[in-house]
């Protein structure tokens, strides 16, 4: 957490016990209702996040925590202060049976909302206590999971597993000056494959993958399991190349691979006709299939076809080809899905003549050009502005000319609104110019824009900027910056109000800390 004045400290208590979100069992008498056992830990900021895992016994004092259990529609279910002395353990009694819940903690310090944690499908039944742990985290600031990654790594990607756990996979984990020329660097792709344990704080080893790979995309499923889809066995970093991060086609990795998270368990099969993707979009779509569209190794390579996971197909799903191939070539560009299930592809339109945006429509399986010009970004980050469903915040990325990429502009971030394809430039441009940033949507915030590369040279930034839906401007974040800079990593929203971030590279060398960005409490 910062101080005044800038400083920094790290500091966490061990929880005094372990157990998952949703068991439940009998521990004697209790008041009607329901009860609940509360553990929490918490891990504030070392600058930079530690790579290697050090304990430190001394935690901040909280005088108070406030707990609230919401529904899967957001209704308020119950809400209690809770006076602490001392200890790290809370028991409470008298809750309302119910499902799927959402419990929010804050921990309050001398007085001062200062701590905020949360956890996932807690299930409240008459007589017994459920058991629940939380991760408490510093608010609008950065803050440290307990453990980092087992394994360094950048390029790699993430998605929620069904339990509120979050999967970590791939990505390259050993960098190498030889093997693609003078002034470029090779990574090499690993299977390796992480949880992080929101409760907890803590990431651990879990199944790797059948085949290294990075740049990849993971995206969940109706059941609770994993989709991978393609990437790379290596990665060439190439301020020279045509493409700064660059990919031999014979690098692709031509498979698909499910998670079965009960089973800890991988199934690998061919992507159609053996056609490996990097550089994709991968979308769920409201019926619980995924488009895949666009992608390739170069701007010569760039595909113009779309493939859709269906996940009732055979064991574990397969692939079908879209109705029809997109209206021009694409890759690292973004998607974005409307309220109304159309899913937008942005940016990455290797024709200038092109238009910017196409729309894949599911149910006519079909894709249609959208009147927009201003938006051509390869590797821009695309996202929907809180409470404004027609409006997109584009940022980042670098334009084509045609015959190259031009490099990043701060300029470069738009309000797009889907209803009329209009689009306003923000005056005030972005902190530092990005492109393979994240983007990640905060519940009664707005949009929270992530480190990323800074140029062809793969230089990181710290740099941290909130969108805010309330008056569509952008802002900093204040003395508030990534613990170092960050780039290549995964991110994912935690319950709604929190951001992690965990591996990457900070421009030099591979990180496998992890550190979460936590909002402001928002009723």
């Amino acid at each position: 957490m910062r101080q005044k004045g800038g400083s920094v400290f790290r500091q966490f208590c061990v929880f005094a016990a372990t157990a998952s979100l949703l068991l439940a069992c009998d521990l004697g008498d209790s008041k009607p209702g329901g009860g609940m056992n509360l553990s929490f830990a918490r891990q504030a900021l070392d600058s930079p996040c530690p790579e290697t895992w050090v304990a430190d016994a001394n935690p901040p004092a909280l005088s108070r925590l406030d707990v609230r259990l919401l529904t899967s529609t957001g209704e308020l279910h119950f809400k209690k202060s809770i006076e602490l002395n001392g200890g790290d353990n809370v028991i409470i009694d008298g809750i309302d049976p119910a499902y799927d819940l959402t419990l929010e903690v804050v921990g309050v310090e001398s007085g001062t909302p200062a701590w905020r944690g949360a956890s996932q499908h807690i299930n409240i039944i008459e007589g017994r206590n459920a058991f629940a742990d939380v991760f408490l985290t510093t608010m609008e600031d950065m803050s440290c999971s307990l453990r980092p990654l087992h394994q360094a790594r950048s390029f790699t990607t993430a998605a929620p597993l069904g339990d509120g756990r979050i999967l970590i996979v791939g990505g390259v984990s050993a960098l190498s000056a030889d093997g693609c020329g003078p002034g470029c660097t090779l990574g090499q792709a690993t299977a390796a494959v992480d949880v992080f344990d929101p409760g907890t704080g803590t990431i651990y080893p879990v199944a790797a993958l059948h085949d290294p790979r990075a740049l990849a995309t993971a995206t969940p499923l109706p059941d609770g399991s994993v989709l991978v889809v393609g990437g790379a066995s290596r990665v060439q970093l190439d301020p020279a190349g045509e493409l700064p991060v660059d990919v031999d086609p014979v690098d692709l990795v031509p498979s698909f691979e499910v998670y079965l998270p009960a089973e800890d368990l991988w199934i690998r099969k061919p992507l159609p006709e053996g056609e490996g993707r990097v550089f994709h979009s991968a979308t769920a779509l409201d019926d619980g299939r995924v488009l895949v569209a666009g992608g390739g190794a170069g701007v010569t390579e760039a595909l113009n076809t779309a493939i859709i996971f269906d996940p009732t197909n055979e064991s574990v799903g397969d692939f079908v080809d879209a109705g029809t191939l997109m209206n021009t070539p694409r890759l690292g560009h973004a998607a974005v899905r409307n309220e109304d299930g159309i899913i937008l592809l942005i940016g990455g339109a290797i024709r200038p003549t092109a238009q910017a945006v196409e729309e894949y429509d599911p149910v006519a399986d079909v894709f249609n050009n959208r009147s927009v010009s201003g938006l051509n970004y390869f590797f821009c980050s695309a996202a929907n502005v809180p409470l404004q469903p027609n409006n997109i915040l584009v940022s980042g990325g670098m334009r084509f000319d045609g015959n190259n990429l031009l490099p990043p502009e701060s300029s470069n971030i738009h309000e797009y609104n889907s209803q009329d394809d209009s689009q306003t430039e923000l005056e005030s441009g972005m902190g530092s110019p990005r492109w393979m940033h994240k983007a990640e949507v905060i519940v009664g915030q707005g949009i929270l824009l992530a480190g990323g590369f800074t140029n062809f040279q793969a230089q990181a930034t710290d740099n941290l900027e909130l969108f805010a839906s309330s008056d569509g401007l952008l802002h900093s974040a204040g003395p508030v910056r990534l613990s170092t800079p960050r780039a290549g990593n995964a991110s994912l929203v935690l319950a709604g109000t929190r951001v992690l971030l965990v591996g990457g590279t900070d421009g030099s060398s591979l990180l496998g800390s992890g550190e979460i960005y936590t909002a402001q409490t928002a009723e």
